[in-house]
């Protein structure tokens, strides 16, 4: 088994076999709060290049998380994946979107106020299919009802490169 430690300042020290990556819940302070979020680095990782880039995005996560959120705002009227990510939740589960906005009524609902209850809930690390590293974090509208994520996935240089809607 192949050991290796990585030591970032966010989370401390991890780590990782490149049979097995590494998984852990993690605590992250988010938007003034200490959220838990699932962390992983997929296994089978050897470039010492991928580690680097991996401590410097990990400690850039809370930056990370505002560029994304940020950044969906930015993009939210011309963007298909976010349209139907949002449009899901609100056609198919009005209520529930209505007591997390804390909203009296759908109309109510604007997507500065969506954004905003977006929950990051993963975090991970993996090769692409161009051999590059991906950064990949999962947000949740409603984790508690929908099994819905919004995924916004970063390059090692914690470029924006895509949004997905995935369930």
């Amino acid at each position: 088994m192949t050991n290796r430690t990585l030591t970032t300042k966010l989370l401390g020290t991890l780590s990782y076999t490149l049979e097995n990556g590494t998984t852990m819940d993690a605590v992250i302070p988010l938007d003034g709060k200490e959220v838990k979020i699932d962390y992983s680095i997929f296994e089978k990782l050897t470039s010492e290049d991928y580690f680097k880039d991996i401590v410097t995005l990990t400690d850039q996560i809370p930056e990370l998380h505002l560029k994304a959120k940020k950044t969906i705002l930015e993009q939210f009227d011309g963007n298909d994946t976010l349209t139907i990510y949002f449009d899901f939740h609100t056609d198919e589960l009005p209520e529930e979107v209505l007591e997390v906005t804390e909203c009296d009524a759908i109309e109510n609902v604007t997507k500065e106020i969506l954004i905003d209850k977006l929950v990051l809930s993963g975090v991970w690390f993996s090769e692409n299919a161009n051999n590059e590293l991906d950064l990949t974090f999962d947000f949740k509208l409603l984790p508690e009802v929908s099994d819905e994520l919004l995924v916004v996935r970063f390059n090692n240089k914690g470029k924006i490169t895509e949004f997905i809607h995935e369930s």
